[in-house]
């Protein structure tokens, strides 16, 4: 999970910050600071993330891998959350 741990940059969403926390990624993000979310792994680069706030939804999320380093983050919110 180490590998996946580090800062993403999101237009919407900010800075996002992920860390481990024992067998999940904790996630957090800048411009909203009340909806931490978790990670779990799924397999592969895919997780399950679950927001704090159950208006922000549940979702597949992705790390995306080139030559082995990690290099991006998919998150998705539900589509009626106002960014």
């Amino acid at each position: 999970l180490q590998r996946y741990a580090g800062t993403y940059g999101h237009p919407v969403y900010g800075e996002v910050n992920v860390q481990v926390e024992g067998t999940l990624l904790r996630v957090l993000l800048s411009h909203h600071p009340n909806s931490p979310a978790t990670l779990q792994a799924l397999g592969g680069n895919e997780f399950l993330c679950t927001f704090a706030n159950p208006t922000f939804g549940i979702h597949p999320a992705r790390f995306e891998v080139t030559q082995n380093n990690v290099t991006a983050l998919t998150l998705k919110v539900n589509d009626f959350v106002e960014y």
